[in-house]
């Protein structure tokens, strides 16, 4: 069997609720330049999130003064920012050597898109004309690599957006010259299960949650009484609780009383069952 090579290929991206609210949260970096914290768990798509937000090109072949290609300036165009992994034996020169170049170029190719300066003015410009960068891994800088990265984003004057895990934002807490810049700190959360419309009942869901028989010959419902308790017919009744008359025995007819009128009076509760009063007074 012939050797074949398959290279890996990546999913589809789905736009979530979690990726819009990153959306907003990395727009609210890039345009007031603020320090901004995202973490979440592991699995949530925080990088992905990030990529595809960012959509930098990396301009490896990126030439100063030469004449840009027409892929090449669409994908500045729609470049929103530059995104760098953070390396496991990072430091401030390994920092330096992958944002420096990184930062001079996507600046240079904004400002000659834009086409409102010359080529010297547009050199001079272009390490300040980057909007935002992304840093994912965060929590392997050392304090030295943070200390260089908040250097930079002082004198290039880029918004600046940390990926971590959960705690990162606790870590940099420690490190006041940092944490005093940071404007926001936003949440990546995972996707949750998806909430049922209001409208998901069907008509036979509520028929069945109704009752089942018309409202002319329903059962009837317990008598409300309107001006008083009900009758006692015995010494018991007399001392009934509220309680009590609240479950007044349910009438049979197929219309229900007004409410304004009394429950009828059995005749066996009357005629039939001795006064109870009556016989306990010769007893006293």
């Amino acid at each position: 069997m012939p050797m074949t090579t398959e290279l890996p290929r990546e999913a589809a991206f789905i736009a979530t609720r979690a990726h819009g609210r990153f959306v907003e949260f990395a727009d609210a970096c890039a345009e007031y330049r603020y320090i901004g914290v995202c973490h979440g768990r592991p699995g949530v798509g925080k990088t992905r999130s990030a990529c595809e937000y960012a959509a930098w090109p990396g301009l490896p072949e990126y030439a100063f003064g030469a004449p840009k290609a027409a892929a090449q300036a669409e994908a500045v165009r729609h470049c929103r920012g530059l995104f760098h992994t953070a390396t496991v034996a990072n430091t401030p020169k390994t920092l330096q050597a992958a944002l420096g170049p990184a930062l001079l170029r996507l600046g240079h190719a904004r400002l000659v898109l834009d086409g409102r300066l010359d080529e010297g003015e547009c050199m001079r410009q272009a390490h300040r004309a980057c909007p935002l960068v992304i840093v994912d891994e965060a929590d392997r800088l050392s304090l030295k690599s943070l200390e260089h990265l908040r250097d930079l984003y002082d004198h290039k004057g880029f918004g600046l957006i940390l990926l971590g895990m959960p705690g990162l934002e606790k870590r940099l807490a420690r490190y006041p010259q940092l944490y005093s810049r940071i404007g926001f700190v936003h949440e990546f959360k995972p996707l949750g299960p998806p909430r049922k419309p209001a409208s998901s009942w069907s008509a036979t869901a509520r028929r069945s949650a109704s009752p089942s028989t018309p409202a002319a010959s329903s059962t009837s419902r317990p008598w409300q009484p309107s001006s008083g308790s009900p009758p006692a017919t015995s010494a018991s009744s007399s001392a009934c609780s509220p309680r009590c008359a609240a479950s007044w025995p349910l009438t049979t007819s197929t219309t229900s009383p007004p409410r304004s009128s009394r429950p009828p009076a059995t005749a066996s509760s009357s005629d039939q069952e001795p006064d109870t009063q009556t016989q306990q007074n010769p007893a006293k």
